[in-house]
């Protein structure tokens, strides 16, 4: 997903920087082929880092 930060996140300020959210997402079917759980995996230090809003590990 491709986005701009042009909201706030929590108590953290809209910094109108792109940014791009890499992920993975899966869920569960039940034995009727109904979804039932859905899971999302996203790098949020990333996305964080990419708007200013955190550094990546071993950086200050």
């Amino acid at each position: 997903m491709h986005a701009e930060g042009n909201g706030a996140f929590g108590d953290m300020p809209a910094t109108t920087k792109p940014f791009k959210v890499r992920g993975v997402s899966g869920g569960e079917v039940d034995s009727a082929g109904k979804a039932t759980v859905r899971y999302d995996y996203l790098d949020r230090l990333d996305s964080m880092s990419q708007v200013g809003l955190a550094s990546e590990p071993g950086q200050s």
